[in-house]
This record gives structure tokens, sequence and C-alpha cells, in this order.
């Protein structure tokens, strides 16, 4: 019988179960989503118990019967530039109210306030919900940044701005950055799980002193010890007297046993607080100290054992342990306890993929729990994961991509590193872990240049940073050079594309210092890397330098196809220079003849772009267009979007030089639009000045000088920067929009420009907004 309700779907959900219900098979699935069969077969068990069913057919009949597949399609993220927002909290917050007011006043009073306590204390749900209460306060909102997964107090400030999807500024420090993005902003900033980076703690100092409007809340085991760092303790949920009777135990349930209801409902969903079990329910929050985390591992074993044989567990389990731990504070051993108790009641096999799934950082992915946790592991992993959510071990949450990600509290994930310590298999999980995404890396790298599947693998990489950066860090600091450097040679085009520039410095330096000793197709790739790191903090000569060195080794090894990309991309770094045009030009033509051999069209559409800047960079505007057309052609044949949308506009600057204004502008929406729905902030901020010259063609001074202003306000605001052949095209935009309008108008106009957001300033320039 199918049940009233049914749980909301995801988008993902939606999308596979059309598929199921036009007969794809898992495996056709896979395919045209771009997954495993695995991940796939995760979904359909999502799917077949939101529906309550048990198979495929059942499930398309009731999406059938139920209309659930009308009107639902999957779409890209929502077009907004707002980098501020709180995590979505799937569970409701209990109690805490004498809390809320507390640290809404210490918030009040103090720029810095850091939450304390143990683990599982519930830091981090109660600076969520103060945020959120507060939000209205501040005139740029409220934002949330988690450093769960950091582990280097060196990546903090990086881990911050990617946090709020900043990009760092070529010349400046990440912290400069960051400084520079808050100055002006009225934000409270909740900072998450800061302890296992206390020693960057002096950062925080920096980014308030540079930003006197910037509040921040700080989620801490330990304080940060800085001068005006207010402290408050997070202290237990409130707990029951235990001499009120069992009917008033069950009429007025304290906060601690109204959390243990709710979760408890969650697993056994008839679960009700009653006369018969409220006492017990009490001696269970009391004997867990009111912790919310340890109230919640609890509450997920109520299908298993009612509330008095929970109680008598846990008592059996914290007497077995108050001998061991006698210097731990109390808090901390009723917690240490309740994991402990349920850890012991898992399977041998669970217990095992537990302490295994420790070796991940920041979430893992059904396809890398497979591939690293599974051998030699006695139980099917989608069970062993699916068994973990149910007992709150392991919670489920989506990446950009919209593939489910397992995540730890940190607190878990503590007590599951020391298992895996304490087994003997920490040195060779952290091995497979590293061949895993050495593997994942070299898959990715060679769509990360071109093609259809680039923002897919670009997303796929920003979700895996954390572990990323464990296996680097793991393989130079254990000697395991090549390892480390085959990393290296694979994310060079992320650090480029993706905006973390300082990290992919500090990687390539790592990499380069015993370079030599590498295979030469290795050497290569490191060189290759180097260059693309080193164009991206605009230094276009030791970016030729690292692209030269890759161009000789490839020669000798005749590797042709990374010789033509090298030959091309060292042309790139010439572009402006009129001196060497002739040069880079064969250069570039070199390198595509060898690419055209080997059947590489993204390598043949890089070149003929470049072929394009270079030559729109010394006037040669016939050439240009022609190179940029053939970019084109290419770039639509292989569905390459973000391609096709940034030589759409490359050849609305050519279209306004012949002076067709209107298909300049037609041609810059066009691009904006496929920038808009690749969310690729970067290219649609920038795009946003280009506007201005065509506008100004036409006569709309006013809407040119306001987009000149949101582009630059945004431009700021997160760190960009336009590319070089660019500057000088804006800059003779800029001075005909000036020519046009009195100075005062100018000054207005630029300065309303500089209010908007990027959803404003992107609906102005389609001139759907009022102006």
């Amino acid at each position: 019988m199918e049940p009233e309700l049914v749980d909301a779907l995801s988008e993902r959900e939606i999308e596979i179960l059309r598929l199921i219900a036009e007969g794809l098979s898992n495996r056709e699935v896979a395919e045209r989503l771009y997954l495993s069969t695995e991940t796939i077969k995760w979904y359909n068990r999502q799917i077949y118990d939101k529906l309550g069913v048990d198979n495929r057919t059942k499930a398309a009949a009731v999406a059938r019967r139920r209309r659930l597949l009308e009107g639902r399609a999957g779409g890209g993220m929502p077009r907004s530039d707002q980098p501020f927002e709180l995590p979505v909290q799937l569970t409701s917050f209990v109690g805490r109210q004498t809390q809320l007011a507390e640290v809404r006043q210490r918030l009040e009073k103090a720029r810095l306030v850091t939450l304390t306590g143990p683990g599982g204390a519930g830091k981090t749900r109660l600076a969520l919900r103060v945020a959120s209460l507060s939000v209205e306060g501040y005139r740029d909102g409220a934002g949330f940044v988690d450093l769960a997964a950091v582990r280097d107090p060196a990546a903090v400030t990086q881990d911050i701005s990617a946090g709020l999807r900043l990009y760092e500024i070529p010349d400046q420090s990440a912290t400069e950055t960051l400084v520079r993005f808050f100055r002006d902003k009225h934000l409270l900033l909740v900072i998450d799980n800061f302890e296992q980076v206390i020693e960057a703690a002096a950062t925080l100092n920096s980014l308030l002193k540079g930003a006197p409007e910037l509040s921040l809340l700080v989620t801490s085991r330990e304080s940060m010890r800085l001068s005006g760092e207010h402290v408050y303790r997070v202290p237990p949920l409130d707990l029951p007297s235990l001499d009120s009777d069992p009917q008033s135990l069950a009429s007025h349930p304290s906060d601690a046993m109204t959390l243990f209801v709710q979760r408890a409902r969650a697993v056994k969903p008839d679960f009700t607080l009653s006369t018969d079990n409220a006492q017990a329910v009490a001696r269970i929050c009391h004997r867990l100290d009111g912790l919310p985390l340890a109230i919640e591992l609890a509450a997920a074993r109520i299908s298993m054992f009612g509330p008095r044989a929970l109680l008598e567990r846990i008592e059996d389990t914290f007497d077995l342990l108050t001998s061991e731990l006698r210097d731990t504070p109390e808090r901390q051993r009723s917690l240490h306890a309740t994991m402990t108790w349920s850890y012991a009641l898992l399977g041998e096999a669970e217990k095992t993929l537990l302490a295994r799934l420790a070796v991940f950082q920041g979430g893992r992915t059904i396809d890398a729990v497979q591939s690293v946790c599974s051998p030699g592991l006695p139980i099917d992993v989608l069970d062993g994961l699916a068994s973990l959510v149910n007992k709150s071990l392991l919670r489920t949450t989506e990446d950009p991509s919209e593939e489910p990600r397992f995540v730890m509290l940190e607190t878990v994930h503590t007590f599951a590193s020391d298992l895996l310590q304490s087994s003997g298999e920490m040195d060779e999980m952290r091995r497979r872990h590293a061949s895993y995404f050495v593997d994942f890396v070299e898959r990715a790298a060679p769509e990360l240049r071109g093609g259809g599947q680039q923002m897919t693998w670009m997303r796929a990489l920003e979700s895996e940073h954390a572990n990323l950066r464990a296996a680097l860090r793991w393989a130079f600091e254990q000697g395991e050079f090549e390892v480390g450097q085959r990393l290296v040679a694979g994310l060079g085009n992320f650090w480029h594309r993706q905006g973390h520039w300082s990290e992919g410095e500090r990687w390539v330096a790592l990499a380069l210092e015993r370079v030599d000793m590498a295979p030469k197709d290795l050497q290569a790739a490191v060189y290759f890397a180097a260059g693309s790191v080193a164009f991206s903090r605009r230094d276009p000569g030791h970016g030729q330098r690292m692209f030269h060195r890759a161009k000789e080794l490839y020669r000798e090894l005749g590797a042709r196809r990374m010789l033509g990309w090298s030959m091309v991309l060292l042309a790139v770094g010439s572009v402006g220079n009129k001196a060497e045009y002739e040069e880079a030009t064969e250069t570039c033509q070199e390198g595509m003849r060898l690419l055209r051999e080997v059947g590489d069209m993204s390598g043949l559409a890089q070149g003929y772009n470049a072929i394009g800047e270079l030559s729109r960079a010394v006037g040669k505007s016939e050439q240009a267009k022609s190179a940029y057309l053939k970019t084109l052609d290419i770039a639509r044949e292989m569905g390459d979007s973000m391609r096709v949308a940034m030589n759409l506009c490359n050849l609305s600057f050519l279209a306004l030089e012949e002076g067709d204004a209107r298909r300049a502008r037609r041609l810059l929406l066009e691009g904006m639009r496929i920038f808009d729905d690749l969310t690729s902030r970067p290219h649609l901020i920038c795009s946003l000045a280009s506007q201005s010259g065509s506008l100004a063609a036409l006569g709309e001074f006013d809407r040119a000088a306001k987009l000149l202003g949101a582009s630059d306000q945004l431009l700021e605001r997160y760190g960009l920067t336009l590319q070089p052949a660019d500057v000088p095209v804006i800059e003779a935009y800029r001075r005909a929009v000036i020519t046009g309008m009195s100075d005062e108008a100018y000054a207005a106009a630029y300065e309303a420009g500089r209010t908007l957001s990027l959803e404003e300033a992107m609906a102005l320039a389609e001139d759907t907004a009022k102006h």
C-alpha cells in the first residue's frame, strides 16, 4: 500500500526516476548522467524508500500515477551573486532560548565571539541558529565557512575564500584578498571547527582590523585567546528533574528529552513519549549529560532497543569506561562512552568500514568509498553506508554535481580516525586514498582542457578539494614524490581555472624540487602545470619558461598532442606583446598542426582562440574574426559551452569595431546567458563592462555607466581581474561613456551601478530592469 505522503525527491532523484520510467537500465542511466552504476543504485534505494516501493517498476508506476515527473526538470544553480548563505538544516532546532539570547547579546558588544565546548555539544547548530535570527541586523547578511576538513593553518585564508566563492587577486596574498573583500562589508561570518587550525587565530585579528564592520562567530573546542574576544561556553541541553513524576515528564519534556524524541522518530516514526517510558528517557539524557550528539546517537538505536533496555546498555558502557577516563571532563566522557557504545553495536564489517572512512577529508562519494574501502571488506559498501547513515554515524549531502556525498561530524571523524590508527590499516588506507585520487585527477585532466564535460569535472574536483589536499600532503610528507608530482601535473588547469592560485603555486614548488628525478613524461607534465599556475599569477615570463621546458621534453618524447598544447599555450603568453607577435603566431600554428594530426579538437579550438587573441591585440581584426569563428564552430560541434560563450564575447568586440553595435550587443548577451547557465561568475562579471561599449554606441550612456560601476564593484568584491588583452578595450569604452555624459551624470550613474548585485546588473544588461 502506498504511503499517504511522499517525501520530497531531489532534482537528481526526479531525473533518475524519469529515466527509469523510460525503461533505461542502471548502466544506461549511469552513462547518460556521467555517474557510476553504484551511485545510481544508491539513488534507486533513496527513491524506493521515499515512494514506499521495493523495485523500479513500482517506482515508475507511482511516479506516473502521482504525476511526479510533470513540470520538474533539472537545472543549473539559481543565478545570484549572493555569496553569503547559511546551510539549510534538515532537522529542527530544539530549545536553547536562553543561550540564543545570550550569544546575540554578546554579538552586540563584541565583533569576535567564540562558542567553545566539547565535540558534540551543539556549537555549530547554535551558531547557525544565532546567525539565522541575527541576519537582518547586518547589511550584507550572514555567511558560513566550515573548516572541518582543513588541517593546515597556512590554508585557512584560502579555505575561507573558497567557502565564500571568492577568487584570489594575482598579486596579493589570500589574507590581503579577504581583507579587501570584507573591508566595506557589514556582515556576520560564522567560522566553524577552528580548533584544528588554532595556530591561525591571528588571521582573524587581521580580518577584523581591516574590516571595521565585520563580525565573527567562531566555533572551536578552545578559545582563540585574542584581545577583544568574547568566549561563550556552550552548555548542555536543559535536563529534566529526575524527581518529577512520569506524567509531568511526558507532558512537559525538557529540551534534551525533546531532542531524543525527535531523533528517535526519524528511525521509529511511531515512537512517543509516555508515562511508561518518560523516566527512562529522562535518565538516558542525564547519563549523556544533555550532549546533543550523544543523545542523537542513542536515539538512533531506539528501533533496536526500547528506552529501558537502551538505558541499561548506556549505563554498562559508561561504567566500563569510567576508570580509564578519570582524567577526562565529565561531558567528554559521556560522549566518548556513547560513541564507544554505538560503535560496539556495529557488526565487525561495519566497524571496519567506519574506521576506513576516516581516511577521507571533507566527504566521500560512493565511487571513492568503493575503491578505497571495499577491498577485503565482507559487506556490500552500499549496505554498509546505509547502515551507518541510519545509525547517525554518517550524514548525506549532495555536491554541486548532485552526487551523494557521505560526511562525518568532526567528532565522529576524530573517533573513527583513532580507530583507523589503532587498526594498523592507516598506512594502507592513505596509500589507497592517494592512489584513487591520482587516478581521479588523471581522468579529469584531459577533460579540463575543453569539451562538453569541462565544467562537470571542474565541479567534481572542487568537491574533492579537501581530499586532494590530503593526498598531496601525504605524498610529499611521506617522500612519495612521484605520487605528488602526478597529482600536481593533473591539477594545474584546475588551480588555474578555479582561482586556487597561491595553493597551486605552493604544491607546484614542491613538485619542482625533485622534478629531475621523475620520468621525463612526468617532468613535462609538471612543467606544463607550473606554466598554467604562473599564468594565473600574472607572471607570463615564468609561465613561458615552464611551457618552453615542457615543449622541449614533449618533443624529445615524441608526444605530439602535448607538444601541440605546450606550443599553443606558450604563444598565449605573448598576447599583447607586439614584438613577439610573429614568433608567437608561428609557434601557435605549428602546435595547431600537431593537434590537427592527432585529432585533438579541444586543442585546435584553443589554438584558434590564441590566434584570435594575438591578432586582436595587434589590430589585425580580420584575422582575429576568422580565428574566433573557427573556434566557435569547433566548440559548438563539441558541445563546449564555455568556449562558445567566450568566443561570442570575443566576436562582440570585433562587431563593435566594425560599427555594428546592435550585433555586438546581441553576441555579448548570448555569451553572457551561457556563462549564467554555467554559473561562471568570473566570466559573467567581466562581460558586464564589455556591454558598456555597445550601449555607449547606441546612446544609452546612463545604462553603460551603471554597468561599468557594477562591473568594477563586483570585480573588486570577488577578487577578479580583466584579461590583459581586454583592459585597453574596456578603458576605451569607459572613455566613450564619460565623453557622452556630463561629469555629474556619469558619477551618479556609476555610483548607482556600484550598488547593484550581479543578478540586478545582469537584468540591467538584458534590459529587463528599470533604468
